[in-house]
């Protein structure tokens, strides 16, 4: 029935004429869409995500990245050697310094006061040991001198004893002569006495034989004086002798005089030594009341201001060199494929768009958590494994010349290609180490 009258309906409106476009609720229904069925939706899907993966593997391909990295510089704490105030101040917070610039400088007045307090000193032990070492030298040119005049005085003592033992003898061998004589002409004066009694001889013989006794008698007395007389002087040898060996004892220990001598300015030359050594102490001290840069950087957290009493030791800045690197910790699951000169992609956050050339310059010892200030106790029972991160060092290569500075403490992002590209080869090449593949 229904039909029926669309068919009418559609045939008067056929045979009436067209007097304009048909009203929209006249106008004939769209035709409806085909919606897709779900399963081409999650091969789209699926086609997407397996080309995005496959993307990003082949592109990192090779690479080992974190994020986890700072630009690092060996800060280094400026400190006074000395102490004292503070009398001038070149520089000012974060300037930057050349290396052997003065930066600090103290009031030096009694550390000069000290130098020429030392130098004095040093005058006058460096005199003290020349004197010494003079005295040494007489004392043991005297002790030698000595010993040799006194055994030559032995050997003359010895030899003039001998000289009286002879006379002594001489003079007794006289002594006999002379006896033998005076008992010889005594009996000649006795015969002769006889003689003449008995007028047998003239008395020009009794006076000539009573003389020649006289004569034997006077010789024998003369012959026992100088007996005497050498007797004494063998005595007085005999003295010379024993006195001359006592002062040649006393002479003998030459080489302890000598020793003793050189003791005497071996002190005096040690104690010229230590004051040498003050000397330079002082020097040093007054030289250290000048602080100066050890390298070139940048001046930071200064603390010195002129009028400040310092301490020896206490620091008064830091100095942050112009060398700089990078410290970039890798997780542990990271590092099988890395070594030493690979080179890696550095990129700093406070420059974006600056690709930086770096390569792998060491690796440390033990994880950053190993360093720490309380390092885990895994033996307590609350062990919960977590992967570990290893501290990488990465010196820069080539730096642009335009580069900002780059500061300690930056964060930066590091790509390391450990898959052996031709530019990891040259690096290789270019450092030994890295050459003979040490592992991490």
């Amino acid at each position: 029935m229904g039909d029926l009258d669309g068919t009418r309906e559609s045939a008067a409106a056929a045979d009436s004429p067209a007097e304009g476009p048909p009203s929209p609720a006249e106008a004939p229904p769209e035709p409806k869409r085909r919606r897709p069925k779900p399963a081409w939706i999650l091969l789209a899907c699926a086609v997407a995500l397996a080309s995005a993966w496959a993307w990003w593997h082949f592109s990192h391909l090779g690479q080992e990245s974190t994020d986890d990295a700072q630009i690092e510089s060996d800060v280094v704490p400026l400190a006074m050697e000395v102490g004292g105030r503070i009398a001038r101040a070149t520089v000012l917070d974060d300037q930057h310094v050349r290396a052997g610039e003065v930066l600090v400088e103290l009031e030096g007045a009694q550390y000069q006061a000290r130098l020429a307090e030392a130098h004095a000193a040093f005058d006058s032990a460096e005199q003290k040991a020349l004197a010494a070492q003079a005295q040494a030298e007489s004392a043991a040119a005297q002790a030698m001198g000595g010993y040799s005049s006194s055994s030559a005085a032995v050997t003359r003592a010895a030899a003039n004893l001998a000289g009286a033992k002879a006379e002594v003898a001489a003079a007794a061998a006289a002594v006999r002569q002379a006896a033998a004589a005076e008992r010889r002409t005594r009996l000649d004066d006795r015969r002769a006495q006889s003689l003449f009694r008995a007028r047998a001889i003239p008395e020009a013989k009794l006076d000539a034989a009573r003389a020649s006794a006289a004569e034997a008698k006077a010789a024998w007395a003369r012959a026992r004086a100088l007996l005497a007389q050498a007797r004494q002087a063998e005595v007085a040898a005999r003295e010379t002798v024993a006195r001359q060996r006592g002062e040649l004892g006393a002479a003998a220990p030459v080489a302890a005089r000598i020793q003793a001598a050189n003791a005497t300015a071996r002190l005096a030359a040690d104690a010229a030594t230590a004051a040498k050594a003050r000397l330079a102490l002082a020097k040093l001290a007054l030289e250290e009341t000048r602080l100066v840069a050890p390298v070139d950087g940048v001046v930071s957290n200064l603390t010195a201001h002129v009028g400040t009493l310092v301490q020896p030791g206490q620091t008064v800045a830091e100095l942050v060199p112009d060398r700089v690197y990078v410290v970039a910790s890798f997780k542990e699951t990271q590092l099988e494929r890395m070594r030493v000169g690979q080179p890696a992609d550095v990129s700093v956050d406070a420059y974006p768009g600056r690709a930086l050339k770096a390569r792998v310059e060491s690796f440390s010892g033990g994880t950053g958590a190993r360093f720490s200030l309380l390092p885990p106790e895994n033996a307590t029972g609350n062990f919960v494994k977590i992967v570990q991160r290893v501290p990488v060092r990465l010196a820069f290569v080539r730096l642009p010349p335009d580069l900002p500075r780059l500061r300690a403490g930056m964060s930066v992002e590091v790509t390391v290609q450990v898959g052996g590209t031709p530019y990891a080869k040259r690096e290789r090449n270019r450092h030994p180490s890295a050459k003979l593949g040490l592992d991490p």
